[in-house]
């Protein structure tokens, strides 16, 4: 019996030597990390923000312009000309199989010939351009996205912004951010903050904002 609990006891103990050496990759944060929270039950993600921020979007969940996607805009009060983080949900597409990944819907989404492309589908901005020629791979809140940066004009003004392709399923979020060029570097701290608190969730009871 001795040498069966012995046994056990190093057993654990390797796995808990392992752990530090493999650990499980960037930490998810499950709860909302900002004050002021949105959740969405018909397209399942949640959203914080701060107080100095304002959230917009239709208040049964849906979409605020069905015909580009988009569910929410989050502004900032003091600005809210200068700079936009947005959050859009594509429904599911022909050429999107079951089996996709995530380089594939990326393709899509940065291919000029494609309906699903990101200044046709999710609005158009003149003079858009993207201005990466390999997607950017990066990890947030423990998610793999695609990324892109892209320049674009509005109103005579320089602007410039960044989304993220984040698969589920046949369908995809993005999420986007963007500015004016001189107040790109004011506000894309803030911008990842919020995405930092963005997720996608599992059923909720209701939508709302706290």
């Amino acid at each position: 019996m001795k040498k069966a609990v012995k046994s056990l006891l190093l057993v654990c103990l390797a796995v808990l030597m392992l752990v530090p050496m493999f650990g499980c990759g960037d930490e998810v944060i499950s709860e909302f990390a900002l004050p002021q929270h949105y959740k969405n039950i018909i397209y399942y993600f949640r959203q914080g923000f701060k107080e100095e921020w304002t959230l917009s979007g239709e208040e049964d969940g849906t979409y605020a312009d069905e015909e580009h996607d988009l569910i929410i805009t989050v502004t900032q009060n003091a600005d809210p000309d200068s700079g936009r983080y947005m959050v859009y949900k594509q429904k599911e597409h022909d050429d999107i199989p079951m089996t996709s990944s995530l380089k594939s819907i990326y393709q899509l989404v940065a291919n000029p010939d494609h309906a699903l492309y990101f200044n046709t589908k999710m609005g158009e901005r003149e003079e858009f351009e993207i201005t990466n020629a390999e997607p950017i791979d990066v990890v947030i809140n423990g998610r793999q996205y695609y990324s892109a940066t892209y320049i674009f004009t509005e109103n005579g003004k320089a602007w410039q912004g960044q989304f993220f392709v984040l698969p589920d399923s046949r369908q995809y979020y993005v999420v986007a951010y963007e500015a004016t060029t001189d107040k790109w570097a004011t506000f894309e701290p803030e911008f990842k903050e919020l995405h930092n608190d963005f997720a996608p969730t599992g059923f909720e009871s209701d939508n709302s904002i706290s």
